[in-house]
């Protein structure tokens, strides 16, 4: 039970990090798209900022479209292999895009803007779980 909670632990963990470059890595891919680039190369200036564990993954992604490979494929492999659902929606912006075009950038930032939300919510969440358990054992004492 014990490695059980630990491993909960660790990947709650790993997927707060991964929100949190995702986030970043939005941002970044919208001030480029917002300056000109194409949208490969938003992703690669994202990448070249992004750390481990999210980097590669978008490594993945960047070097299959590179090689030829169906973008809303790679993009899709994306969300399948990073099962959280600020990733699914990431992900599926983007393959929309791909598929009917229009402006990505105001796209992205709205999606950037429910990930940064999203990850706040979970925070604040989080710290009330915690001082309720603060007052709780207080009470016991």
């Amino acid at each position: 039970m014990l490695a059980q909670l630990v491993e909960e632990h660790v990947g709650g963990q790993k997927t707060d990090t991964i929100e949190t470059q995702l986030a970043s890595a939005i941002y970044l891919m919208v001030g480029s798209l917002r300056a000109g680039a194409s949208l490969l190369a938003a992703f690669e200036s994202a990448l070249e900022e992004v750390g481990p564990p999210l980097r590669p993954y978008f490594q993945e992604v960047a070097g299959r479209i590179r090689l030829g490979d169906d973008p809303r494929g790679a993009v899709s492999d994306l969300q399948v292999h990073v099962p959280i659902e600020t990733f699914r929606l990431f992900a599926t912006s983007l393959a929309v895009h791909w598929e009917v075009g229009g402006s990505l950038a105001t796209t992205l930032s709205s999606v950037g803007q429910t990930v940064r939300d999203r990850i706040e919510l979970s925070r604040r969440v989080l710290a009330r779980r915690l001082s309720k358990r603060r007052r709780r054992s207080l009470s016991c004492s």
